[in-house]
């Protein structure tokens, strides 16, 4: 018995599905076969965009985005700095996000890998390498020309050289503003002992040389951050005068090397003395011979490279000092001004001392002391 409704169970199995299937459309589920053979098939893959500013000394932001699990599900993001420069301080900032970045503080090449997961296992593995270009130069951000005209100095002067120092710093957006500092810092910057906000990051000196004829930049070294090379006068200059003309620019890889958040600040000063000695004397026509000097310059903030902006300012600062013997004694100031634009300034003062009150020494020396400051901040990308 039960063997025969075993048999009654299978052919009327049989024909349901001959009935489902049926060839011609029509009632039932609707016709078609319905494939369960195969599922979408599942593509983890990782992909970073090619990088489209790998200028020198720009934060570049990398962009994994376009990397994909192929089931819709999110993935996560393992990011690595395979390879960079020996002498590269750069390391990845939010690692684990689709866009991390990292600064290009130094030429060569960057290699990064990127791996995707998509919760149950690891992508194969996406490379970039990176090679950042040098910024454009676009002129230079500082001008500067001095001019002695002195009418009783010889024009076959010897050279006048004296020690010269700058000084660079880096210091904390956070902790001071860009354009704040001390004023002092001009007078002690070869010795200044930093704040904990400031970072000593290098220093030069070099000779000056106040000749006729010359038009090179007073250091033969410069302090990080700038270049400098021979200026132009002005075409009312004087055949024989002592002068010193020199424009300062960027120097690309340098300031490529501030770190993310840092300000770059570099300091070129340098000293000389004028025309000679002067002893107290009566009130003569020899004693009414003055010196004449003219400064010239520019600040040209706007030609900083792309991607950064910049401070440019000059300080000029005209001393007597005053001795007794051989030793110093006083120190009268007779000009002292800082610029920050264009700017073309006459100076002329009688160097005996004494005709000034309170200035009683043997002897005046005449001093210039010319500083230059230059920062450079990033602007935000």
């Amino acid at each position: 018995m039960f063997q025969g409704v075993r048999r009654t169970l299978a052919v009327s199995t049989v024909m349901l599905i001959c009935a489902c299937g049926g060839g011609g459309g029509g009632g039932g589920f609707g016709g078609g076969v319905v494939d369960f053979g195969t599922r979408p098939q599942e593509r983890l893959s990782a992909a970073i965009a090619k990088s489209t500013d790998s200028t020198l000394g720009n934060i570049l932001t990398l962009d994994g985005s376009g990397s994909t699990s192929g089931t819709g599900k999110p993935v996560t993001y393992s990011w690595f700095l395979q390879s960079k420069p020996l002498s590269s301080n750069a390391s990845l900032l939010e690692s684990t996000s689709a866009k991390p970045r990292f600064l290009l503080d130094e030429a060569g090449d960057y290699v990064v890998r990127l791996v995707v997961n998509d919760g149950e296992k690891d992508s194969a593995p996406a490379y970039l390498t990176i090679t950042p270009v040098a910024p454009a130069f676009a002129g230079p951000v500082l001008k500067f020309a001095l001019i002695e005209t002195t009418d009783f100095q010889t024009t076959n002067r010897d050279e006048v050289t004296s020690p010269s120092s700058g000084c660079s710093f880096q210091i904390s957006e956070g902790l001071a503003g860009f354009g704040d500092f001390p004023s002092d810092i001009f007078k002690t910057c070869y010795s200044y002992d930093p704040a904990a906000d400031f970072q000593v990051t290098g220093s030069t000196s070099g000779r000056i040389q106040i000749s006729p004829e010359n038009k090179r930049g007073p250091f033969t070294g410069y302090p990080a951050y700038v270049r400098g090379v021979g200026g132009d006068f002005p075409a009312d200059t004087p055949a024989v005068p002592i002068r010193l003309s020199y424009v300062l620019g960027t120097d690309g890889p340098s300031i490529a090397r501030i770190p993310i958040g840092k300000s770059g600040n570099s300091f070129v000063r340098y000293n000389f003395s004028g025309p000679g000695s002067f002893y107290p004397g009566p009130d003569d026509p020899l004693t009414r011979r003055k010196i004449s000097y003219r400064f010239i310059g520019s600040s040209l903030p706007q030609n900083a490279p792309k991607g950064w902006e910049a401070i440019a300012e000059t300080t000029i600062k005209v001393d007597l000092n005053g001795y007794i013997g051989n030793q110093p004694a006083k120190q009268l100031t007779i000009y002292s001004k800082q610029f920050s634009s264009d700017f073309d300034e006459k100076l002329e003062f009688n160097p005996n001392p004494s005709i000034y009150p309170d200035f009683t020494v043997d002897q005046s020396l005449p001093e210039i002391t010319i500083t230059h400051r230059i920062a450079f901040r990033r602007t935000k990308n």
